[in-house]
């Protein structure tokens, strides 16, 4: 990551990763119990989520999160809120979660945009309608994935 986005640009270390030449701040934190912390934060802004959920309970190991799917090795596979009611964003590092393939979040109070960096996610299906979100879906993550079955709705 740079300083001020400018050279010269100072390595990440291990668990973290810059995609961008010249990105301003700090390198992007690729633990995946970091990311859903991350998210749950920008998506609670009203409060606690609908529903019995448990992520904010730090002692537990997020594959047993509420609506989350891990493969045997322990990765973040799926994650469904459909209906949560999730309010804030959606944060970009949610597409560093290196073996999500489905993302439902359709039917809440999301607003904002579709971050880009969905597209380093092996997403194979990506449901976002019912949601405030603004603009259109990142032309990377389409091209990206040719064959994502998405679901959309954008003001």
């Amino acid at each position: 990551a740079a300083f001020e986005g400018v050279f010269p640009c100072k390595p990440c270390t291990d668990k973290y990763f810059n995609p961008y030449l010249g990105r301003y701040g700090d390198c992007i934190d690729l633990n995946q119990g970091d990311i859903l912390r991350k998210f749950y934060e920008a998506t609670s802004i009203s409060g606690a989520w609908k529903g019995d959920v448990n992520w904010a309970d730090e002692s537990i190991h997020e594959c047993r999160y509420t609506g989350v799917i891990c493969d045997n090795s322990g990765h973040v596979i799926s994650i469904n809120l459909q209906g949560r009611g999730l309010t804030g964003t959606i944060p970009e590092e949610i597409g560093f979660l290196q073996y999500l393939q489905v993302l439902n979040l359709a039917d809440n109070q999301l607003e904002g945009f579709v971050p880009s960096d969905l597209r380093w996610a092996p997403l194979q299906e990506l449901d976002i309608s019912g949601n405030k979100l603004r603009g259109i879906i990142p032309p990377g993550l389409v091209s990206c994935i040719p064959l994502l079955l998405m679901h959309y709705s954008c003001l």
